[in-house]
């Protein structure tokens, strides 16, 4: 009966440190599941960081040469159909 006894007590620890194991095991695959989520996070707000410092770029180049009349005459012509007095205006009909 002690000799029973005593592997009860022996094999004690032994399932404690198994059931600590295997939590620990446990808390460091959802750990790296996180993690990898956060790298794909970090990975697509940096895309968006550099697209939107691109067109950042962009507006702070047309904001430089708003007043740049030869711009503003290219913009009337090609956007709004502009016609200087003078000028003949051609229509494609192909389209």
């Amino acid at each position: 009966m002690a000799r029973e006894n005593k592997k009860r007590r022996s094999s004690l620890p032994t399932l404690l440190a198994l059931g600590v194991l295997v939590v620990l095991v446990w808390q460091l695959l959802t750990l790296g599941g996180r993690i990898s989520d956060a790298k794909a996070q970090v990975d697509a707000l940096s895309e968006e960081v550099q697209a939107l410092t691109m067109a950042n770029e962009t507006l702070s180049d047309e904001i430089a040469h708003a007043s740049d009349k030869d711009l503003i005459m290219d913009i009337a012509r090609s956007e709004l159909g502009l016609v200087e007095p003078g000028e003949k205006v051609f229509y494609d009909q192909n389209y």
